[in-house]
Formats: structure tokens, sequence, C-alpha cells
């Protein structure tokens, strides 16, 4: 918390993340690379819905370094 306000919310994953590694084939390797990114969708669509309106990133950034 800052100030009173919550800043994060930690949760368990609800998959395990997959084995960057495992992949040992292209076919492998292009359904592990559309799981990382549809990861990464589902992230910024999540982080989306909580984002204050006119905020920038490099603005949140630029707060939370200036508390440091």
């Amino acid at each position: 918390m800052d100030n009173g306000e919550v800043v994060a919310h930690i949760v368990p994953r609800l998959k395990p993340a997959p084995d960057l590694h495992a992949a040992t084939d292209d076919q492998d390797r292009r359904a592990r690379d559309t799981a990382i990114w549809a990861d990464i969708d589902r992230l910024a669509e999540e982080i989306g819905k909580e984002w204050p309106e006119g905020v920038s990133a490099v603005d949140a950034v630029r707060d939370v370094r200036r508390e440091l």
C-alpha cells in the first residue's frame, strides 16, 4: 500500500508457465509463441481494466522513481 492506496494485487497463476526451452520443432515453437503472446495480451487487458485514465506507463514509472 502507498498512502493507504493499493498499488499491487498479487494472485496465484491460473496455469503453470510454459517451459520456454521445451519446444523441439517449428510447430512446437509456434504453439509456444502463440501461448506466450496470448498470455501477454490477457495480462495487458487485465492491467488495462485497473489503469487510471490519462496516466501513461512512462508517467507511472516516473512517479515511482520519484518516491525512491
